[in-house]
């Protein structure tokens, strides 16, 4: 699969670095006019990409930078901080690295309006009128034709939740099989819930039920032909956008999620397309009558497929791409790295006087007390 987007890039113009030997000859790979660098911080320790590019590339460079952000690491470290005390220390870290990185970079795109939103703040460009943090959709496959999963409708049995193990995803299936899936049951005795993507899950269906866990599996296709609904409980974000949402709405198989989980997929403009409960006992209710409501089922695997052709379309994304590399090849990037790299140390120093601050307050109220 990577062997295919390599040679397509190639063919177009666009050299895809694929791994460590392929960055370190950047600068030697010629005339090119813009490097775009996948940001990820979660291997602790571990270089980023945009940290190892602009190694290659030096400081003294006219090459435009991009980052692209999949979500705000920082922001979603302080909601793992809320479940897993210990990450602490890392949650800090990688806040530093993320800010060092998106301030070095002649623009960020993130997946979301959201986090574009937050980031600007940090970031935003003073100098000039433009915005070096945009935000560029992200798109769904095409979803299957309706009659498809009509034909198919009879033979759909189960519900399904698919995720791998790390800490939103088990806060999530802890709350399905302990609090929602019980209630399903109660009106349809014989539902069985599907768990896939994590071996922890067999852990988690011990004395629960109908939850039958499949764990690491090779082809995720015939679990999602044989399920009727799929669950997507996303109760930690903060950042990002759910691969769970989407991968419900390309396949056009009708779901239930929670207010985080639809965020960044413009759910506002379709809302028929997508249900949405704010507890358990909503949650449960919902699931359980898009399980035996064909009509309700229906209506909502129509309205997802048009969604998904009116706002996250290809041709969405390139009107949005070509708009984001013609800002980008403007003279004001080159000079927006150094009034961005101004503006955090601006704020870090702002941040650092308010902890002295505090301090200080602390200390008073030591002494007062003594």
């Amino acid at each position: 699969e990577m062997a295919k987007w390599v040679e397509s890039g190639r063919a177009s113009g666009i050299h895809v670095i694929v791994g460590d030997a392929d960055l370190k000859s950047l600068h030697s790979l010629g005339n090119f006019d813009m490097v775009i660098c996948a940001a990820w911080y979660w291997r602790c320790g571990a270089p980023s990409i945009p940290d190892l590019a602009m190694a290659r590339l030096g400081v003294a460079h006219s090459k435009r930078i991009v980052v692209l952000s999949d979500d705000i690491h920082w922001v979603r470290a302080e909601q793992q901080q809320l479940v897993d005390s210990s990450c602490e220390l890392y949650m800090g870290a990688v806040k530093d690295r993320e800010l060092r990185d998106y301030s070095r970079a002649d623009m960020i795109v993130a997946v979301t309006e959201e986090d574009a939103q937050y980031m600007r703040p940090y970031l935003k460009n003073k100098a000039h009128e433009y915005e070096c943090v945009r935000h560029i959709p992200i798109i769904a496959k095409p979803v299957p034709a309706l009659k498809g999963l009509e034909d198919s409708y009879r033979r759909r049995t189960t519900f399904l939740y698919v995720g791998s193990h790390h800490f939103g995803n088990r806060k999530a299936v802890r709350w399905l099989v302990n609090e929602v899936f019980p209630i399903v049951r109660r009106s349809i005795p014989e539902a069985q819930l599907h768990l896939v993507g994590a071996d922890i899950w067999k852990e988690y269906a011990e004395g629960h039920e109908g939850v039958v866990p499949h764990g690491v599996i090779p082809e995720l296709q015939p679990h999602m032909q044989a399920a009727k609904v799929m669950l997507v409980p996303n109760l930690v974000g903060g950042s990002g956008i759910s691969t769970k949402t989407l991968l419900a709405l390309e396949s056009g198989l009708p779901f239930v999620t929670t207010p985080i989980g639809v965020t960044g997929v413009n759910a506002d403009r379709t809302p028929e397309a997508f249900h949405i409960a704010n507890d358990a006992r909503e949650f449960a209710r919902i699931a359980t009558a898009l399980f035996t409501d064909h009509q309700l089922w229906r209506d909502q695997a129509e309205a997802m497929r048009k969604h998904v052709l009116s706002h996250l379309s290809r041709g969405k994304l390139a009107a949005k791409v070509q708009e984001t590399v013609y800002t980008i090849s403007s003279d004001k990037c080159i000079s927006a790295r150094w009034q961005n790299m101004e503006n955090l140390q601006n704020l870090r120093k702002a941040a650092q006087l308010k902890r002295y601050q505090v301090q200080q307050q602390e200390r008073a109220k030591e002494n007062a007390h003594m």
